[in-house]
């Protein structure tokens, strides 16, 4: 079983825009969570098991105030929480503001930085900047990993980093080479379906890793219980906000939620196969992942009729 995570996504703001991002809304005004309200929220962690704190988003992290950062980080440290941040490194212009930007951080708590890494990404930043943050991360004991988010994880970037890492005799970090663009948001716009590496959903079979532990709060304060960005937009997915409900209140939601145990139990892909056994809905056969799937099936107003039918998500 996955540890249980809490996502924080403390803005929409990002300084990017990145042709496979699956934020939809990037056209609206900036808006950053309460830090009092999630500091919070936080507090109440260890009470529902969470063992993770994530900080990530389509919004960029490391756009945020620095102190708000340094509160989310302290917060969760002194709640025994492992914490992570997600970045696009935008901000990594040498080794030197690298390792300012990343000792606060870690003094109060921070334990690991995940660097986004892919086409998109380096349209707009330079593999400099990543070499500053893996640098600054190794002098400050953090640890430091990518996660490739490509087409094909035979293309260009995954080459390209490590071609550069090579020719300047500075060791990898752990590269995760399983995100794959999802055609959502940015990417359902800028890419032909054609695009993007397609698997037979028999090969997807089985539960969801993330429904249930992965809970994630979005800037707006909504909750849902998937991790993925997309899931704001994605109704079906949320168990509350958190400028209206405790944590205590949004995980009993999670844990009645019938949704959330079918996928958690079963998986989207027999979900698929019982929304095409008892209806005349028929979808594809192929998708990027589970994700894909799970997003496409959500946002289908007839397979929204018959979860509503079955009892699996009520009309609200």
């Amino acid at each position: 079983m996955s540890l249980r995570s809490l996502f924080i996504l403390p803005t929409n703001y990002c300084t990017l825009n990145c042709a496979h991002c699956a934020i939809q809304d990037k056209a609206k005004p900036r808006y950053d969570l309460n830090m009092d309200t999630v500091e919070e929220l936080i507090q109440d962690t260890n009470k529902h098991g969470f063992s993770v704190l994530i900080i990530s988003g389509g919004g960029e992290p490391m756009t945020v105030n620095e102190t708000i950062l340094n509160r989310i980080i302290r917060a969760s440290s002194e709640e025994n929480l492992f914490s992570r941040l997600i970045t696009n490194a935008y901000w990594a212009t040498s080794f030197d503001e690298s390792c300012h930007r990343l000792q606060p951080l870690v003094k109060n708590g921070l334990k690991h930085i995940v660097v986004s890494v892919s086409e998109s990404h380096q349209e707009h930043v330079k593999h400099d900047f990543i070499l500053n943050v893996v640098r600054a991360a190794n002098t400050l004991n953090l640890k430091c990993d990518f996660y490739l988010t490509t087409l094909n994880v035979q293309t260009s970037p995954l080459r390209g980093i490590v071609q550069y890492f090579k020719e300047r005799n500075q060791s990898l970090p752990y590269i995760h080479t399983e995100n794959y663009f999802i055609p959502f948001g940015n990417a359902e716009e800028n890419f032909d379906l054609s695009d993007f590496q397609l698997t037979d959903v028999g090969n997807m079979r089985g539960t969801c890793p993330s429904a249930g532990n992965n809970i994630c709060v979005h800037p707006s304060g909504a909750v849902t219980f998937c991790a993925m960005v997309f899931s704001l937009n994605v109704r079906a997915l949320h168990v509350g906000n958190i400028y209206r409900d405790s944590l205590a209140e949004i995980m009993q939601r999670v844990e009645n939620n019938r949704l959330m145990q079918w996928l958690a139990i079963h998986g989207i892909v027999a979900l698929k196969e019982a929304v095409e056994q008892h209806t005349d809905i028929r979808l594809a056969d192929k998708y990027v992942n589970i994700c894909h799937l799970c997003s496409e099936m959500l946002l289908n107003p007839k397979v929204l009729q018959f979860l509503q039918h079955v009892g699996l998500i009520n009309e609200s």
